[in-house]
Parts: structure tokens; C-alpha cells; sequence
């Protein structure tokens, strides 16, 4: 199956690491491994400074709607220029522009920088798009991210997105999820040990069952539509089934899909995995189903 050739590139990528590696040498590992993946046609790519981020633009766009993404990472790795095939790609999907934002890493800036800075840049899109109907669209850290985010605008009494697109998200920095032992063998990309790692350095002290870390904690109700996709061999499948029960427990309007086979962020993949690009072209219909 192509999906075992695309776990042993990431395995080899990986192997290539110390033992104890430094946050650097894992962050130009995973640059590295992002950069080798193709970029969509006929995708524009532009660099913004404030907020910091980058948007992909389609030739034409199709509506005054934008979507915010938020890349993951553990908080601690990439930036928007390692998810342009992703980003892209989406924007391809949907229509619409997309903006990636460039959210404060650990551990030069943990908790709560990367949730701040998600908040301003949303408010700053609502405010600097002309009325624009906005989505929230994250894999991983991200996930969560966006999570904590949509929590954290209805306490500020701020407008909810039109939607939620969550790739694998990242809902539990408790690290209770069962299947973070039980998938350890197969799935190549996260590890136990990589996420307890990533969680020390983000929480820095923070309460690791605080909503805005693990947003699987909070109050789900009145959130907008959620899109879940998680891979079945997956270390953080099981965030993805308990959210998604919490969230219809709540009453949210959720959709949850387990791809089978699939492993930790293999949307990244879809130039060369069918079900990468089925899974984004999924992506695309929920959003566009859930514009006003």
C-alpha cells in the first residue's frame, strides 16, 4: 500500500535524528520532510507580516469567505510555509482564501501565546475582511488549537466560524487517550514520549485539564458544525472519538470519520495518496455545505 512507503519515508526521516535531539534539530527534521512534498498549480502564495501568517489564494474566488488555519506541530514545530501544500490545496477545495497563521511557538513563547495570538488574528480577519464569513480549519496542535480558539470566542463574546474543519486534533494534553499506547507500534509520525514532550514545553506549568489546553474539558455547547477526520492507526485516534462524543453529547452538529489505514497527518500526502486527496476534497464539500 503507498500509505506503508509514506511511513517508511517518515521513519527514515526520523532515524536520522539524535537520540536526544534539540527542539532545532527536530524543527529543520520535520522542514525537511514538509518541503519535499509538491506545491498545488495555480495556488498563489503570499507573505504577511501583520499578523504574521500566509495566505493561498485560488485563481478565482468563488465568495466573500475566508478560512483561518492553524498548523500543528506539538506548539513547538513548523510554521504556514511547511503546510502551503495543504493550505493550497484547501483553498483549491473550497474557493476561498486561506490564511495561515504564524502563531508564537514553544518554547520560546508557551501557553497562552499561541491561543492569544489565534484569538487576534481571528478578531483581525472579522474586522479586515469586509464582512467575510469566516471557517477554522487545524491538524494536530492546531486542531486543538482551533478548538480552544472557538471556546475561547464565545467568552469573549465574539462571532462563532461558519464551521470547523479538524484534522486529528489534538484535544488532550493529559495524555489519557488509550490509543496513545495501543497505536504507539504503527503510527510513524507521533510517539508518546514526542507528545509528552511537546505538552511540557506548551503548558510550562499550566493546568493540563485547563479548557484552553485540552478543549475536550470544556463546555462543547453552541459550537459550530465540526468536521473530525482522524487515521485509524492513529496514537491520537482516541482524541478524536472522545471529542466527538462530547461534542454530540453537546448537541454540536458533528461529523467524525476514521480513515482506514491512515496515519497521523496524511493529508499532508495527497499528491501522491488518493485518500489524502479524497479526505481534503471532503473537506472542501463540509465547508461549502455550511457557508450562510
Amino acid at each position: 500500500m503507498e500509505i506503508d512507503a509514506i511511513a517508511s519515508l517518515i521513519r527514515q526521516a526520523s532515524a536520522k535524528l539524535p537520540s536526544s535531539p534539540t527542539v532545532e534539530q527536530m524543527r529543520a527534521c520535520s522542514i525537511a520532510l514538509h518541503d519535499s512534498l509538491p506545491l498545488p498549480e495555480n495556488v498563489q502564495f503570499t507573505e504577511s507580516s501583520d499578523p504574521p501568517g500566509l495566505w493561498s489564494r485560488p485563481p478565482e474566488r468563488e465568495r466573500n469567505a475566508v478560512i483561518l488555519y492553524l498548523h500543528g506541530g506539538g506548539y513547538v514545530l513548523n510554521s504556514p510555509n511547511q503546510y502551503r501544500m495543504l493550505t493550497g490545496q484547501l483553498c483549491l477545495e473550497t474557493g476561498v482564501d486561506v490564511f495561515a497563521l504564524q502563531y508564537r511557538r514553544a518554547p520560546e513563547a508557551p501557553y497562552p501565546a499561541a491561543l492569544e495570538d489565534a484569538l487576534a488574528a481571528y478578531q483581525w480577519l472579522r474586522r479586515s475582511q469586509h464582512g467575510a464569513e469566516v471557517a477554522i480549519a487545524g491538524d494536530s496542535a492546531g486542531g486543538g488549537l482551533a478548538l480552544a480558539l472557538m471556546l475561547r470566542c464565545r467568552k469573549h463574546g465574539a462571532a462563532e466560524p461558519r464551521s470547523a474543519f479538524l484534522m486529528s486534533p489534538w484535544a488532550d494534553l493529559t495524555m489519557s487517550g488509550t490509543t496513545l499506547h495501543s497505536k504507539a507500534g504503527v503510527d510513524p509520525v507521533v510517539t508518546p514520549a514526542a507528545l509528552a514532550f511537546y505538552a511540557t514545553q506548551y503548558l510550562h506549568g499550566a493546568n493540563a485539564r485547563d479548557p484552553s489546553v485540552s478543549p475536550i474539558f470544556g463546555d462543547l455547547r453552541g459550537l459550530p458544525p465540526l468536521l473530525i477526520h482522524v487515521g485509524s492507526e492513529e496514537v491520537l485516534l482516541d482524541d478524536s472519538l472522545r471529542l466527538a462524543a462530547a461534542a454530540g453529547t453537546a448537541k454540536v452538529e458533528v461529523t467524525l470519520k476514521v480513515w482506514p489505514h491512515m496515519i497521523h497527518k496524511w493529508h499532508i500526502w495527497h499528491s501522491r495518496l488518493p485518500a489524502a486527496a479524497a479526505a481534503l476534497r471532503s473537506a472542501g464539500t463540509f465547508i461549502r455545505e455550511h457557508w450562510q
